[in-house]
């Protein structure tokens, strides 16, 4: 059930929000703690997505990892957050 809720979450609200870069730090099994490049580290949930490991880069909203991202992509948006 929490599967699809977090599908159903996505579909409606992720492309009208904004999305940032965060890096998996430890990772178990469907929670992670990731870090920004402003912010500490906050626990998120990875549930929607697979193939995850530490040191990946994930978009985040809502405390919701939404997409996996390579180094350059995070890089890249980070420095028009910045």
């Amino acid at each position: 059930m929490y599967i699809v809720f977090i599908l159903a979450y996505l579909v409606y609200y992720v492309y009208m929000c904004l999305t940032i870069p965060h890096k998996i730090i430890r990772l178990n099994d469907q929670v992670a703690i990731v870090k920004t490049a402003k912010q500490g580290e906050k626990q998120v949930s990875v549930a929607a997505l697979s193939d995850l490991k530490i040191g990946d880069w994930v978009l985040v909203n809502a405390n919701i990892a939404v997409q996996k991202i390579d180094a350059a992509e995070a890089k890249e948006i980070n420095k028009m957050l910045i």
